[in-house]
């Protein structure tokens, strides 16, 4: 496994006045649990690159203006470019910074040290790292970037604190001037992966169809707790199918990884179909932390895997594609508080360094 770590990326949304359990802690602690395992001391920040094969310092260049259009509506993507009250607007639309009355919702602007504008230039630069992640994968096999995952995004607007699908975005990078690879995108975050559903089936009403989805998530809570009527669907896109959905009602942790294997038995059996029977190319696993028990954010409550189970999750995903010999991208995705490093180390250690498996 190559581990990419952004040195430059110290996101904290607390910075712009957001109240919400999101930091690079996790990624900071687990590179740290590594480093010490491989026998090097210092910060992960001034760790360079020579000193362990598998660690990568460096991102990709961030998602142009043409790509993100080839994925998303080209006035949506012109917001978000072009700055000013327009992106702002769709900052505080993504991260729910506004309840139904127009009050301001965990957002006290006053008490900002960082323009809010300036959250979108970490979020555009996580999508150099997505794709650096898919150039690691075809080259190497497999790799993880501490960064992306954003699922929830739309065609024409954001939600869930995502602002642009960076998996779809870089599956666009990696096709260059040729055809885009044949894909699965394995989502195994807590929320459903709606923004991706919606996205690929709009790839197939344009001729697309080298995208096969598989979400594993809540039967309920956000964002399939309510019908919600958004403008210029005919129902709530939240709701759109992946092609392979797994829900997991509350009380049900048990038997999660024994969904998880059927769905992903299920996922290849549809993308056969689909592709008559040409293998994958690239998967992309959307790996949030936020099934973990330890958790912090509220909505993840009904869904509550132990440390065990969240490891024998990841390996399941990674045995799976590792067997057919799939390039599996790795996204970090959601992650809340300051507890989902121990997952990360649980996974990753053994990939990494010797003897640790």
């Amino acid at each position: 496994m190559q581990i990419i770590f952004d040195p430059h990326d110290s996101m904290d949304v607390r910075d712009y006045g957001i109240s919400l359990p999101i930091s690079f802690n996790n990624a900071r602690k687990t590179m740290v649990e590594l480093m010490t395992s491989a026998g090097v001391s210092g910060s992960a920040e001034q760790l360079r690159p020579s000193l362990l094969s598998w660690y990568h310092n460096q991102l990709s260049p961030p998602p142009t203006r043409e790509e993100l259009a080839a994925i998303h509506d080209p006035g949506y993507v012109g917001r978000l470019l072009e700055g000013g009250a327009g992106l702002e607007a769709e900052i505080v639309r993504t991260f729910e910074l506004e309840d139904e009355e127009g009050e301001y919702h965990r957002y006290a602007p006053d008490e900002a040290v960082k323009p809010l504008s300036d959250l979108f230039d970490i979020i555009l630069r996580r999508g150099g790292g997505v794709i650096r992640a898919a150039e690691l994968a075809m080259k190497t096999g497999e790799a993880w970037y501490f960064g992306g995952g954003f699922h929830h995004a739309h065609w024409d607007y954001g939600s869930g604190f995502c602002m642009y699908s960076d998996t779809l975005v870089a599956r666009r990078r990696i096709a260059g001037n040729g055809p885009a690879p044949r894909t699965l995108i394995i989502d195994i975050d807590a929320h459903k992966g709606d923004g991706t559903a919606d996205l690929v089936g709009r790839l197939r009403q344009s001729g697309d169809n080298g995208v096969a989805t598989l979400s594993i998530h809540m039967a309920s809570g956000w964002p399939l707790d309510e019908r919600r009527a958004v403008p210029g669907y005919s129902d709530d896109p939240a709701w759109i199918s992946s092609d392979v959905d797994v829900p997991v009602e509350r009380g049900q942790e048990a038997l999660y990884n024994q969904k998880l294997a059927a769905g992903l038995r299920e996922l290849e059996e549809f993308s056969a179909r689909l592709w008559s029977k040409a293998k994958p190319e690239l998967a992309f696993v959307v790996a949030g932390a936020d099934p973990f028990e330890e958790d912090m954010l509220p909505s993840t409550e009904p869904l509550q895997l132990n440390r065990e189970q969240m490891l024998e999750r990841n390996n399941l995903v990674r045995d799976f594609l590792k067997a057919r010999d799939i390039p599996a991208a790795w996204v970090q995705a959601g992650n809340y508080g300051d507890n989902s490093w121990k997952t990360y180390v649980d996974f990753l250690k053994p990939l990494v360094i010797p003897g640790e498996g």
